[in-house]
């Protein structure tokens, strides 16, 4: 799986682009599990110009990342952000083996 293009089929080349610039010490990931059909991340993302931190979350469910979100500006308007994108790009070969091998 590309992961790269992954991200910027779920959140666009804008989102996609300053996600994978953002600095990866900004993305702390908080708690991860299984549930009954797949899997749930959540995370806190830095703001890169104060000391705002978003709450990103997602889930992982039949081969693909549903029901993300972030609590920033630009999801609330876009329903896409950097924030999200970073997440995924930091950890993407763990959530990559997720999308191929979901229940393992």
């Amino acid at each position: 799986m590309n992961m790269d293009k992954y991200i910027v089929e779920l959140l666009g080349m804008d989102s996609y682009t300053k996600g994978r610039r953002y600095y990866a010490w900004y993305v702390d990931k908080n708690d991860e599990g299984k549930t009954d059909d797949g899997y749930y991340y959540k995370f806190s993302v830095e703001s890169e110009r104060t000391y705002r931190h978003y709450k990103v979350e997602f889930k992982i469910k039949e081969y693909a990342i549903t029901d993300y979100k972030c609590n920033c500006e630009q999801f609330k308007s876009c329903h896409t952000c950097k924030h999200i994108a970073a997440s995924i790009y930091k950890y993407k070969d763990e959530i990559e083996k997720k999308l191929v091998n979901p229940m393992t």
